[in-house]
């Protein structure tokens, strides 16, 4: 087998054996996120290449909590 291959035979595998969901992400909604979270348990994101501080934010602003919203960057990004 080719290394450089695999991954994408593997991907194609699981397309046709369980079906195209299982290999895209899905779609995330901060709504869904924040209903399913608590006052006293923060929202953590790990979203690799992807950045929901804009989303976050305009979110916050809509729900009127943004002046209690705290943010911090574990990231490479500025802070």
């Amino acid at each position: 087998m080719r290394p450089d291959k695999l991954s994408l035979a593997v991907k194609d595998f699981v397309i046709r054996e369980l079906g195209k969901e299982f290999v895209e992400p899905p779609h995330f909604s901060i709504e869904k996120a924040f209903n399913d979270s608590r006052n006293n348990t923060p929202l953590i994101f790990v979203l690799p290449g992807t950045d929901p501080l804009a989303s976050l934010t305009k979110f916050a602003q809509i729900q009127g909590k943004h002046q209690g919203m705290r943010n911090i960057s574990l990231g490479q990004g500025q802070v």
